[in-house]
């Protein structure tokens, strides 16, 4: 039998290249680095990669794949997005494609931007890389507006969907467009009043809003629940809420959102006396793998 060291030259004698630390390795094909990317969010051998350089190679990759092969990038961002659910490099990769394919790039849009956060994130991106927004990006904005924004995303991300609409310039008369830029500018009050009037959803999170500064609290978590209203947005305008209340919003939070709060909910007394049974049951019951994976965040 051979000895190790033996073993170990033959294994190493068919490597092609180096490793960050100099040693012998292999190297992978370039759809196989891309799908480690989409699929992980890191390429290559990262062991000795500090976070600025695993950036700094993954933004150098995507910009070589987006010139060398945008329908293979398009292909692996929206699978990494929608199976691998990994949100910033299939962004980024998306970003990239726009540079170099305008139609591909329009045609995957709604497939990687699948939320309000997305496009909140896609924005950032942009300018972060500072690319500016030509016609494409701005025309597969207003589209994504057209078909996806509602009264969910236009309470929940509404500064964030006021940048976009601002900076796109939607022709949109519909007049949710005036209830979320009444969040940065002066609306008309008879077009405000006309989107709370064709949206239910915006006037209860107006009238809750008022309940919760009134401390009006029964009617408040009545509106929540009813409406369904996403309640982050709410919470900046009192957070010190009666248990009770933080016990009812618990069971209406999706479930990443119940995540991030678990602390605070800990904290609000809900996991304790009269509300634990019921609350430990609502979290077992959200944290679930099906939950997970329709969130689609990571």
């Amino acid at each position: 039998m051979k000895k190790l060291n033996e073993l170990i030259r033959d294994l190493y004698r068919n490597a092609e290249t180096i490793n960050f630390e100099g040693f012998p390795a292999w190297s992978l094909t370039d759809e196989e680095k891309l799908e480690q990317l989409c699929f992980t969010g890191t390429v290559g051998n990262t062991f000795y990669v500090n976070q600025r350089e695993m950036l700094g190679n993954a933004l150098k990759f995507l910009e070589d794949i987006a010139k060398k092969n945008p329908s293979l990038l398009a292909e692996k961002i929206v699978s990494g997005r929608n199976e691998g659910y990994i949100r910033t490099i299939p962004i980024l990769g998306l970003i990239f494609l726009r540079l170099e394919n305008a139609k591909l790039f329009k045609k995957v849009f709604n497939d990687i931007i699948r939320t309000g956060n997305d496009l909140v994130d896609f924005i950032d991106l942009n300018k972060s890389l500072k690319f500016g927004f030509g016609r494409s990006a701005k025309t597969a904005i207003i589209n994504w507006l057209k078909e996806k924004l509602n009264e969910y995303y236009a309470i929940k991300y509404r500064k964030q969907i006021a940048d976009a609409i601002r900076l796109s310039h939607p022709k949109s008369i519909d007049p949710i467009y005036d209830f979320v830029l009444a969040i940065s500018k002066e609306i008309d009050e008879e077009k405000f009043n006309l989107a709370l009037e064709k949206y239910p959803k915006l006037k209860a999170f107006e009238e809750a809003k008022k309940a919760i500064k009134d401390e009006n609290y029964a009617d408040a978590r009545k509106l929540i629940l009813e409406n369904r209203l996403d309640v982050s947005s709410l919470l900046g305008i009192r957070t010190q809420l009666p248990t009770s209340v933080w016990s009812e919003l618990a069971m209406q939070m999706p479930v990443m959102m119940y995540l991030k709060y678990l602390a605070k909910l800990d904290r609000a007394g809900v996991f304790n006396n009269e509300y634990e049974e019921k609350n430990l049951e609502l979290l077992e019951n959200k944290i679930t793998v099906k939950n997970l994976q329709k969130a689609k965040v990571f």
